[in-house]
């Protein structure tokens, strides 16, 4: 039809000689425990049933919509994929080269090598490695009650409550006519100043209409700082914050610390970035890596985000290492089949339409979730203030008190000097 430039009832020439219903014909894979893409419960179970993980998620819908049975057969190497000097692979690349598997997976970050003897599907998932640095230290909690507002704000306050203190005096004295003399002494005026920023009642009101509308003004801005103090004061006491965050890879040079490497990894690293690294060392495997960075603390690792998110020792559901907000590469992962194998283009338009649906984020998002209903016991949605929260009221209080008693100190001394010159002066 050469007006839509398609063959009659819509034929293809080379129609797939595989059909899409494979009537449960076995589809055979070759994998590893790698979670959280691959998770075996254990090393003696390997039965599919009990699989979890991305992946396995993944080639169930696949298996389902292809109705093909899923096959599991027994490893007869360790697994690692290589190349001995006689031709002959060995690992899940082996199985395919040798027809004992149909398919291969396990987080497969497809390579130029890889495409050179195998196929890979599309992409359905993309791991980003960064850089994961040590948390910043925390604020002390005794000043937690002072991060509610910045300094200059809270020098700002203060001279607010001086000028204000002034202003009452000043008005005062010139309606000094039926108004109060305890508002025209300035000592008096930053009291009833600070008694009401603090919430406390005053002595005594004001009397003449001018004063009342410089103390109403004054009310109604301690309501408002005080209704953002209150809401932001019990935040700090529990959680006072972090200190400065080193982020960037930058930074990461600048600090000097030592940095920690997958090996796998150092291959796609540039030898300007590991030059510039005044410390690194390759530590192993992933699980290897976790393990020297949960011991040695202070280190940097670089790491995948979606390995260390399942995998990092966490404390209360966050993990205790800081994810930095600069990629310095990702892979995106398929699962490899056969060269030439017919299964190819099936499993493309599956995984195609499982991807534009946002399924393999759900399968992640899933397993973390169960993952920290294990490890996590249940969490409160309250805390019980203790002596530890209220370090900073505690503090605030006995500076205060120290403060009071230095200053009452200083007026006895004061009168007894005043008392003793008094007495002088009429012996004289």
């Amino acid at each position: 039809m050469s007006d839509s430039h398609r063959f009659l009832l819509n034929k293809d020439l080379f129609e797939s000689k595989v059909p899409e219903n494979l009537g449960l014909c076995p589809l055979r894979i070759s994998t590893s425990h790698f979670p959280p893409f691959v998770i075996f419960p254990d090393e003696n179970n390997t039965t599919l049933s009990s699989m979890r993980g991305v992946e396995m998620d993944m080639l169930r819908h696949i298996s389902e919509a292809m109705n093909a049975s899923v096959v599991l057969p027994h490893r007869i190497d360790n697994g690692t994929d290589s190349k001995a000097q006689n031709g002959v692979w060995t690992g899940p690349i082996g199985d395919l080269l040798y027809n004992r598997s149909d398919v291969a997976l396990g987080a497969w970050c497809f390579t130029l090598e890889d495409s050179l003897v195998v196929d890979g599907t599309n992409s359905y998932f993309t791991e980003e490695f960064t850089f994961f640095i040590p948390r910043a230290e925390m604020y002390p909690l005794f000043l937690s009650m002072s991060r509610v507002f910045a300094p200059n704000v809270w020098l700002l306050i203060f001279v607010v409550i001086l000028l204000t203190a002034v202003l009452l005096n000043r008005v005062a004295l010139v309606r000094s006519v039926g108004e109060s003399d305890s508002y025209k002494y300035i000592t008096n005026c930053l009291l009833r100043v600070w008694s009401v920023i603090v919430g406390v009642s005053v002595h005594e009101m004001p009397r003449s209409n001018p004063l009342r509308g410089v103390f109403l003004l004054w009310v109604v801005f301690c309501l408002a700082i005080n209704t953002v103090f209150q809401t932001y004061v019990t935040s700090y006491l529990v959680d006072p914050g972090f200190r400065y965050q080193i982020d960037s890879p930058e930074e990461v040079i600048e600090s000097g610390l030592d940095v920690y490497v997958i090996d796998f990894l150092h291959a796609f690293l540039s030898d300007n970035l590991l030059n510039q690294l005044k410390s690194w060392r390759k530590c192993g495997s992933g699980n290897q890596c976790l393990m020297i960075v949960s011991k040695s603390p202070g280190v940097v690792m670089l790491s995948g985000k979606v390995f260390v998110e399942y995998k990092a020792d966490k404390q209360n559901g966050v993990i205790m290492y800081h994810e930095s907000s600069h990629d310095l590469f990702h892979f995106h992962i398929v699962m490899v089949i056969k060269k030439g194998s017919p299964f190819l283009d099936r499993m493309n338009i599956i995984i195609r339409r499982l991807v534009e649906g946002g399924f393999p984020g759900k399968f992640f998002k899933d397993i973390i979730e169960k993952e920290n209903m294990r490890s996590l016991s249940e969490l409160d949605q309250y805390f019980s203030m203790s002596v530890y929260h209220l370090q900073s009221a505690f503090v605030a209080m006995f500076v205060g008190m120290s403060l009071s008693v230095l200053l009452f100190f200083a007026e006895l001394m004061t009168r007894l000097i005043q008392r003793s010159n008094q007495t002088n002066s009429e012996i004289v």
